[in-house]
């Protein structure tokens, strides 16, 4: 068998210098640096390539991870918004994020009745609003959101809009049965009074007459 044939068998990427190492090995041990016989070539190889394969074996093991880690310090403290803290105080926060013990919410029931005309794009409505009041404390009005009024050509907004509307139109309002004045300005936010001061876990019913242009 020719060395160089034993060369491309053995040379894979990385073990070229270690195959070539082996051989010269081979030589030194008795055979001929040019070539070696079948009869001798399995001993000779086999013989020369042990520390060759003490090696491989320790080059392809993998490292040890490393157990060292670093420790994060802390530069400086963060400062509590004064919103937060009072939060806190209050009971109404916990300091992991979730709602304190004195946390509440208005509880609302509704029910929406609403109709759309093609001819004109006007969506109208007519909506009942039952209000839970579900704090410790009494309420003495509620408040209304009417976003649609962002696309009014007087409402105040930081964007222009390519066609503007009439805005959400309130053309009634009553609650518990007494008529309220209706909001006619650009403002998206409507606060209104109670008639009767509204107690804890106690409610009352708003219905809202409304409609406004789809566009």
């Amino acid at each position: 068998m020719e060395r160089g044939s034993i060369d491309r068998v053995l040379a894979a990427p990385g073990l070229l210098l270690l195959t070539t190492l082996a051989l010269q090995a081979c030589g030194s041990a008795g055979t001929p640096a040019g070539t070696l016989h079948s009869d001798s070539a399995g001993v000779a190889i086999a013989t020369a390539l042990e520390p060759v394969s003490v090696v491989l074996a320790a080059w392809g093991r993998p490292a040890a991870p490393t157990t060292r880690r670093q420790e994060r310090r802390i530069q400086r403290s963060v400062a509590v918004p004064d919103a937060l803290t009072r939060a806190y105080a209050d009971g109404t926060r916990s300091p992991d994020g979730s709602p304190g013990p004195e946390y509440w919410q208005l509880r609302v029931d509704y029910v929406i009745h609403a109709s759309l005309d093609p001819s004109t794009s006007v969506v109208s409505g007519r909506e009942s609003i039952v209000v839970h009041n579900a704090s410790d404390a009494v309420l003495d009005a509620v408040c209304m959101r009417f976003d649609q009024n962002l696309f009014r050509e007087d409402a105040v907004r930081r964007i222009g809009i390519q066609q503007p509307t009439d805005g959400m139109v309130v053309t009634a309002l009553s609650i518990d049965g007494v008529a309220r004045p209706v909001p006619s300005g650009p403002e998206t936010t409507g606060r209104f009074p109670l008639p009767e001061p509204l107690a804890p876990a106690d409610s009352i019913l708003m219905v809202p007459r409304c409609f406004r242009w789809v566009g």
